[in-house]
């Protein structure tokens, strides 16, 4: 399973997410659920780069199915709404193929060590 944390300030503020796994849809090669996740996470990535002025950080590693980007603050309302086509991806991904492939987990970070999961509709 992909499990994708999308992570927010104390404010509610957007600025980062973790995705990590492989769906398990399919065999490699022919997961359309990883081949979804990955290209609309990379889509974010560089479309955030060539279209704001947003500054990022991210790391990649295939290997271990693991991306993480985070916007360095404060978030400007184009890469906002970048970020929100995202989410809007990845939740119609997660309803159409159910939750055992991908899994949107939702988290406010409280202080630099001290993370809560909490629902979509509290952000």
């Amino acid at each position: 399973m992909i499990t994708i944390h999308i992570i927010y300030d104390a404010n509610g503020e957007f600025f980062g997410f973790r995705s990590c796994g492989h769906a398990g849809y399919s065999k490699r090669g022919k997961d359309i659920v990883c081949a979804a996740v990955s290209a609309m996470s990379l889509n974010l990535i560089n479309s955030t780069l060539e279209l704001t002025s947003q500054s990022l950080i991210y790391e990649l590693s295939e290997k271990d199915g693991l991306l993480r980007m985070k916007y360095e603050e404060p978030v400007l309302d184009d890469a906002k709404l970048l970020f929100n086509a995202f989410l809007i991806g990845l939740q119609e991904t997660e309803k159409e193929y159910g939750s055992e492939y991908i899994k949107i987990v939702y988290v406010k970070k409280l202080s630099d060590h001290n993370y809560k999961i909490i629902d979509h509709q509290e952000v």
